[in-house]
């Protein structure tokens, strides 16, 4: 709620609409924003009752050198990652004030119930929209390239989660889909990463192709200038 109406949230909420969506669409996918504030996650679940060591395990909170709790997630976008079954097990933050020091993205670390090496983000809506007849899963990077795509009516799509393709993801792709649709940034960058996709798809045995974009475009600004056709 406060992401959508509080003036703390002002800044996390214009960068989404401006980035070309509504509240709508960030009610759906559970999309919310963390505080810049280094503590105000851990000092609430604390006094939900929580405790510190179920925090850290979690890996909402963690621990500096010095041995002071601390937010994992402060002044980002936030996107919930969901599994299988649609239950939330971690999370993606974009950052919202430019930091060279800082991740543009950052995912929660590894913990009990996320293992990054086997989750996809969307998956879980994917599935559901995979055509029986030519099944078939499109592969896209980021979450507003997700975003993009499934907002224009590509519902079969999933994103990666700031790794690279992985043996398991095919593994886990292969009991909804027959192919993949590689969709990466139509730069170096991208073009050398659909590759490597490429390689990964084929060893794991799962029929794949490549759907180039041109040059500076990545898939949520193709689609937006372009439209569906």
């Amino acid at each position: 709620e406060k992401f959508k109406t509080s003036p703390e949230g002002k800044l996390a909420r214009e960068y989404f609409l401006k980035r070309g969506y509504t509240m709508s669409v960030a009610e759906e996918f559970k999309i919310g924003w963390a505080p810049d504030d280094w503590r105000q996650l851990f000092e609430f679940l604390s006094k939900k009752g929580f405790s510190e060591t179920l925090l850290l395990k979690s890996s909402l909170v963690a621990r500096s050198a010095k041995g002071t709790t601390y937010d994992t997630f402060q002044g980002r976008l936030l996107f919930p990652i969901q599994n299988l079954q649609g239950k939330t097990v971690a999370f993606g933050g974009r950052i919202l004030k430019e930091d060279p020091a800082a991740p543009k993205y950052l995912n929660s670390p590894e913990n009990p119930i996320f293992q990054k090496r086997k989750e996809l983000f969307g998956l879980n809506l994917a599935k559901k929209f995979v055509d029986r007849d030519h099944p078939k899963i499109l592969v896209v990077e980021g979450y507003f390239d997700f975003l993009g795509l499934y907002n224009a009516g590509f519902k079969n799509t999933v994103a990666t989660l700031g790794t690279a393709l992985g043996d398991d993801h095919v593994r886990v792709l292969k009991r909804f889909a027959d192919e993949a649709i590689v969709v990466y940034d139509g730069d170096k960058a991208g073009e050398a990463a659909s590759l490597r996709g490429l390689e990964i798809f084929v060893e794991g045995g799962m029929n794949v192709r490549i759907a180039r974009l041109p040059i500076g475009f990545d898939p949520d600004d193709f689609v937006k200038k372009n439209g569906n056709e």
